[in-house]
């Protein structure tokens, strides 16, 4: 149980690139690190310092940095009832979903299933059955079904009518 503890700590510590504290609660957890796999199961929910995700099962897959050998998140794999706000330099991102898929070293966030992305910065919404979302280009994509079309809410300045050119 200790080294658990230990490992787990330890993991922590290293999934962000700068250090910060990430807190994990689940009622089940397990690690495989020669496959870089740790898995969290049950009511979990994950904080680090303004961010925090919710979600049934939380698979975080890992490599190692071949300069440092320290620990690098590759992904983190949010299933069932998920849903995040995670705070950049730039704007804050909710959204919820059936399964979301987050790549911290890339930016890319990928929603599947009831996908709802918020960009509270620039007001802009994303509603589909997948979203695809890069914040170092901009590009989105969204993907609906005849059932639940797509849809894209943003705010733009209205021009007063009494304005002259």
């Amino acid at each position: 149980m200790y080294k658990k503890i230990l490992l787990l700590l330890g993991l922590t510590i290293y999934l962000f690139s700068k250090t910060v504290t990430v807190n994990i609660t689940a009622d089940k957890f397990f690690t495989n690190k020669a496959k870089n796999i740790t898995e969290f199961t049950g009511n979990v929910k994950m904080t680090k310092e303004k961010d925090i995700l919710i979600c049934n099962k939380l698979t975080i897959l890992t490599k190692q940095h071949t300069d440092t050998n320290e620990t690098i998140v590759k992904e983190y794999i949010g299933i069932g009832d998920v849903s995040f706000s995670f705070t950049n330099d730039i704007s804050t991102i909710k959204g919820k979903g059936d399964k979301v898929l987050y790549y911290p070293l890339e930016f890319k966030y990928i929603v599947i299933g009831n996908g709802y992305l918020e960009d509270t910065k620039d007001g802009k919404i994303l509603i589909g059955d997948k979203i695809y979302l890069d914040e170092k280009t901009g590009n989105a994509q969204i993907e609906g079904n005849k059932k639940k079309p797509v849809k894209f809410t943003f705010q733009i300045q209205a021009k007063d009518t009494n304005e002259t050119n």
